[in-house]
């Protein structure tokens, strides 16, 4: 019976009613779309529709080159296929070399108390100070961009 109730409460609609309740901002909460099987949708569309709730299948979507934009960051980078052809021992152990590797500081304060303190606490203290170094470290970035 719950299920029933369920499926009668569902508002129905076309694909284009739906885009245009995202567009005003409107929720698409008991909505089901009328002509999911007939109509094909934009990859943005598609996007859109999805975070509203609504996943169209992969078959219904479409997408244009001339639609993408141009990216410096990915459209100029370089590509190589040199590590296609290594086995996965050869790739685990390039893996293995490009890890990150901690980097040590070395912090003083001139106090014999507070010194011996970040010595028994520097696990502890990395853990803080992480998220600490990577907002200064975006905050420089933003600012050298400005």
């Amino acid at each position: 019976m719950l299920i029933l109730r369920i499926v009668l409460n569902n508002k129905k609609m076309k694909t284009e009613q739906a885009l245009a309740m995202i567009k005003n901002g409107e929720s698409l909460k008991g909505v089901v779309l009328e002509d999911l099987d007939a109509v094909q949708v934009s990859a943005r569309d598609a996007l859109s529709l999805a975070r509203s709730g609504i996943v169209i299948p992969e078959q219904n979507v479409f997408y244009d080159d001339a639609d993408i934009a141009y990216d410096e960051e990915i459209d100029e980078v370089e590509w190589s296929n040199e590590n296609l052809n290594l086995s996965w021992e050869e790739k685990a152990k390039l893996f293995s070399q490009n890890k990150y590797k901690p980097i040590t500081l070395e912090i003083t304060t001139n106090d014999l108390e507070v010194d011996t303190w970040l010595r028994e606490n520097q696990e502890r203290l990395s853990e803080v100070i992480k998220p600490i170094v990577k907002s200064l470290f975006e905050a420089e970035k933003m600012i050298k961009v400005k």
